[in-house]
């Protein structure tokens, strides 16, 4: 299983030096990522074949996959990428109850059959806005019941751990499904406010994780809200490779 990095987690090293923020990726043996929080042109491509790195996928606001399709496509062609992932729930689906959400799931199926044309799957990642329970189902159940089977999942560890759902309960529910895995690890602090840390030094089971990944996942990558990443990736790519080395390609 390829496992990668999410551009999110060190966001702030990309704003400052592109080059370099590869090569600490590359220190780390990672070559693969999902593109978060950053610009999609052509230093980007140039960087990255410089560097050889791959994309696993592309994640962003429904509205921009939506308005910017023909440059999305000709870009996911130019970096060999074929998923591309609706990064949030629009805010009336938020907001609101089902009617909002059921609104998103027809925009979700529009978006996949539009990008599906050019061999790209459109897939959608959840926070905890989902876990919420409207007419006693989650709003990510409504999700997954109203949209495509071709519209697949992207699971995140610490949203789902957040919710009070353990991760690999949401890896069986959805097996069929889930295509891509944000690897966070869940906290509390003194305060008994929660935040995300490096993977393995937290509350969640990975061991459970790993045990239950299901066939239709395509990649994973680590994903942190650290103000030192590259640490943080340091600590998180260590814990893998120790304790599970067999499920992951790095």
């Amino acid at each position: 299983m390829k496992l990668g990095v999410q551009t999110y987690t060190i966001r702030k090293i990309f704003k400052k030096d592109l080059l370099f923020a590869f090569d600490e990726l590359v220190k780390l043996g990672i070559h693969d990522v999902e593109l978060a929080r950053v610009d999609l042109n052509n230093d980007l491509i140039a960087t990255m074949n410089k560097k050889k790195m791959s994309v696993l996928s592309i994640q962003l606001k429904l509205k921009e996959i939506n308005k910017n399709y023909e440059k999305l496509v000709h870009f996911c062609k130019q970096v060999n990428c074929n998923i591309v992932v609706v990064s949030v729930l629009s805010l009336d689906a938020i907001l609101f109850g089902k009617k909002a959400v059921i609104r998103f799931c027809n925009r979700l199926n529009e978006l996949s059959k539009k990008y599906e044309k050019h061999g790209i799957t459109i897939a959608f990642h959840h926070h905890n806005f989902e876990f919420k329970m409207i007419t006693k189902k989650t709003k990510l159940d409504i999700i997954m019941a109203h949209t495509n089977e071709q519209v697949k999942l992207v699971t995140d560890t610490y949203w789902t751990k957040k919710s009070g759902i353990e991760p690999h309960e949401l890896l069986l529910q959805y097996k069929e499904r889930i295509i891509g895995i944000h690897l966070r690890d869940y906290m509390k602090n003194s305060f008994r406010f929660s935040t995300d840390c490096e993977v393995g030094y937290g509350l969640i089971d990975f061991n459970l994780v790993f045990e239950n990944i299901p066939e239709s996942l395509r990649y994973m990558v680590i994903e942190q809200n650290s103000n030192y990443p590259i640490h943080s990736l340091t600590k998180s790519i260590k814990y893998l490779k120790e304790h599970h080395r067999e499920k992951i390609n790095l």
